[in-house]
């Protein structure tokens, strides 16, 4: 069976990188001109996957949102200051993948119009954050990567494949 999901648990508070983290999520840190994040998802479409569960909390939530679901008054802005082409890598992934955000700590979330129980089994571990993508994978098999590591190899091919 072809694996094409992944699950990235983010739910760390990420207290190794404080005050940064006040402030943004740690898989959302940039490295050279992507963030984290971006080289995961990166890695995962060269590897086929097309379907990723990032497991959060709250209180990443909000950054995680507007990483995903930019505002159209941000893009508008970026537009009309003839900066979209930063932004042709990041809207070619996007394109490529379903991304799905899910606050580990709610008891329940939507995926493609349906309603899946989370466990509620809050924050204990990467673990956990795994279990809470098991209704959401459906018995398929899936890849997991953890946010905040950063692997890649030089020559662009997948870590994952």
């Amino acid at each position: 069976m072809k694996v094409r999901k992944a699950i990235i648990p983010a739910a760390g508070l990420g207290t190794r990188f404080l005050p940064a983290t006040l402030a943004l999520a740690k898989e959302l840190f940039p490295i050279g001109n992507k963030s984290i994040i971006m080289y995961h998802i990166d890695d995962l479409i060269k590897a086929g996957i097309d379907d990723i569960l990032i497991v959060g909390n709250a209180l990443k939530e909000e950054s995680f949102r507007q990483f995903l679901n930019p505002s159209e008054e941000y893009l508008n802005k970026i537009e009309s200051d003839g900066k979209m082409p930063l932004l042709a890598d990041y809207f070619d992934m996007m394109n490529k993948v379903q991304i799905t955000y899910v606050n580990q700590d709610a008891e329940k979330f939507l995926y493609h119009g349906e309603v899946y129980d989370n466990e509620g089994l809050g924050q204990r571990g990467s673990s956990i954050a795994i279990l809470a993508g098991r209704g959401w994978a459906n018995g398929e098999p899936f890849v997991v990567l953890n946010g905040d590591d950063l692997c890649f190899y030089k020559d662009g091919t997948s870590m994952t494949q």
